[in-house]
């Protein structure tokens, strides 16, 4: 089993697999139309004091709040 971490515990230049949208009903389809859905390759940017997160997501840059990268978990994607 690989190791979940959540978004905002992650350092950046590190790359992930989306796990799993703990989040509300509302806030998992924000993220979904923002190309955040399950199985998605992502990587974390840069990491906010505050949470805010910076990442590239199927080869577009988002910044995403505090309250919706805490409710994202991740699988870390090893590198070969």
């Amino acid at each position: 089993m690989k190791e979940e971490i959540i978004l905002t515990d992650a350092q950046p230049g590190e790359r992930f697999k989306v796990k799993c949208l703990g989040a509300s009903m509302q806030r998992r389809r924000y993220l979904c139309a923002l190309g955040l859905t399950l199985g998605t390759e992502i990587e974390l940017k840069r990491r906010e004091m505050c949470g805010a997160c910076s990442l590239v997501v199927r080869g577009c840059c988002l910044v995403l709040d505090a309250e919706s990268a805490r409710s994202i978990v991740c699988e870390p994607v090893l590198r070969h």
